[in-house]
């Protein structure tokens, strides 16, 4: 695939499963075995998203930059909403009820091999967007 396509893919991928919580098309465009920071496998990062968007039902990510070279494709983005359930992650901990909204950038690295995604890789800053939300990170148990 070129990397106009290889973005189109990650621009879908993001849009369908993150901003209108389609988590089956990841059965779609995801090989079998690829691995996201988000949870791990398919059926774990299926389970994440919708956990997520459950505790906040006006998420939206926002694409502010995607590069593509050759099988890798690296987009910087930034997530709002405002919690208003619990949810909790490997990486995130758990993020309380507070009702507040939140801003926090990312970057994500995707490969992609034979029209499938198969890496997920990100980082963000997941202290500073509890501290804007009012949630003091360094009291906040990460799940066992």
């Amino acid at each position: 695939m070129s990397t106009e396509e290889n973005k189109a893919l990650i621009r879908r991928y993001l849009d369908e499963t993150w901003n209108k919580g389609n988590v089956n098309v990841l059965d779609e465009i995801c090989a079998q075995d690829c691995f996201a920071d988000s949870g791990g496998t398919l059926p774990q990062v299926k389970e994440y998203v919708l956990e997520f968007r459950k505790a906040v039902p006006d998420f939206r990510l926002h694409i502010d930059e995607m590069i593509a070279e050759g099988d890798t494709v690296a987009t910087r983005w930034r997530w709002t909403g405002t919690n208003a359930e619990s949810a909790s992650n490997p990486k995130l901990g758990q993020m309380p009820p507070v009702g507040k909204a939140f801003s926090v950038a990312g970057i994500t690295f995707n490969h992609v091999a034979n029209g499938k995604i198969i890496s997920d890789i990100y980082v963000t800053h997941w202290t500073d967007m509890k501290i804007e939300m009012g949630i003091n990170p360094m009291l906040v148990e990460k799940p066992a």
